[in-house]
């Protein structure tokens, strides 16, 4: 990384996540890189009895702020703030937003850079869940130093619905390259023993899910095992009953929650990474999903629904608009699994896109 310094001496992360039961997602790409600088505050309302406690995370220089579930009420806020001022003494702070409920400690919180970092369309009127108060976020948007967005179509509704004028940047969904991509010298060995009707799916295990879609393809491609790894959590009661029937599938398995290096390597013996989504504005227009170059730097084809930020990188992602050219394009992409010259190319564009060329594109900005 070329920058040496950040101009502040602290960056507070208000959050919705729990920081031990998240993958590596966009709060830990930050956080991770954020940490080399100075110390990073991943807040988290999720006590019940107690009203505040400091732990040490498993990163040098990250530590979890557990806060009572109380202070999300924006009459308790107040309070929030003292126990800042009196146990967490940051000069200099970044204040970086996810958990935009905090309205009234984000607008009096003393901070010369309160960034918003927009994950997900919370504007879009056919999200998978209903966003709470949204006019809270809304409001806080006209307090922002800076808007970083993780697609350019994430960035647009910002834009148009949240009313949002300021600064804004767009930092699209990465990958941590240096993790995932594997040395030159072990592509030879991978692709000798890679998996010939492996499928790959991790991530959100969803009403983003189209179940209905993975249902035709489990039918009619009895000869492949489809494997999901990622936390179950449907809002959709009939999605929750067409899911539990896939256990029933005897090309189905379903492996819960696994470490990223279990991800990993089971990345490099899949035969191919899939994204079956519902074909929503949400997913079509404004999402770039987190896995889709994480398929790549394991050297994986991957086969996915229509996805417009993905568009320009055509070549690496095949396409389906509908049940039987999804199935289509798994068989072709099967085909593609154990080229060299492809899989080197899937490296190459992955790397384009690691997480450490965005931060640096942050840090310059906000510095």
């Amino acid at each position: 990384m070329k920058l040496k310094k950040l101009n502040f001496d602290s960056v507070i992360m208000l959050t919705f996540s729990d920081w031990k039961k998240e993958a590596r997602s966009n709060r830990y790409h930050f956080a991770s890189r954020f940490a080399n600088f100075c110390p990073v505050y991943f807040v988290q309302f999720d006590l019940k009895i107690r009203n505040f406690y400091l732990e040490k995370s498993s990163l040098n220089n990250v530590f979890i702020v557990h806060f009572n579930q109380k202070y999300l009420n924006s009459i308790n806020q107040k309070q929030l703030l003292n126990i800042f001022k009196k146990k967490i003494k940051c000069k200099n702070p970044i204040l970086w937003i996810y958990n935009y409920l905090l309205d009234y400690f984000i607008k009096n919180f003393s901070s010369n850079m309160k960034v918003f970092h927009a994950t997900e369309d919370f504007f879009s009127s056919d999200l998978f869940f209903k966003p709470k108060n949204l006019n809270k976020l809304k409001s806080i948007l006209n307090d922002l130093n800076f808007l970083v967005s993780c697609s350019e179509g994430v960035n647009r509704s910002y834009l148009d619905n949240g009313n949002y004028n300021g600064k804004s940047l767009v930092l699209q969904n990465g990958v941590d390259y240096k993790f995932y991509a594997p040395k030159l010298n072990q592509i030879d060995k991978i692709i000798e023993s890679r998996k010939e009707n492996l499928i790959f799916y991790q991530g959100g295990i969803n009403d983003r899910l189209d179940l209905e879609l993975l249902n035709f393809v489990m039918l009619k491609l009895s000869n492949f095992e489809f494997n999901f790894f990622g936390r179950v959590n449907f809002t959709d009661k009939n999605k929750r009953k067409l899911w539990k029937s896939f256990f029933d599938f005897k090309n189905f398995k379903y492996h819960n929650f696994k470490s990223v290096e279990q991800l990993r390597s089971f990345g490099y013996n899949s035969t191919l990474g899939i994204m079956p989504f519902v074909k929503k504005k949400y997913i079509v227009e404004s999402s770039l999903p987190l896995k889709s170059f994480e398929y790549l730097a394991c050297g994986l084809p991957v086969v996915s629904t229509t996805i417009n930020s993905l568009k320009k990188y055509k070549d690496f992602f095949l396409f389906a608009d509908n049940f039987n050219e999804f199935e289509n394009k798994i068989l072709l992409a099967k085909t593609k699994s154990k080229d060299l010259k492809l899989f080197k190319s899937r490296l190459e564009i992955s790397k384009s896109l690691d997480y450490d060329l965005s931060f640096e594109n942050l840090l310059l900005n906000i510095n």
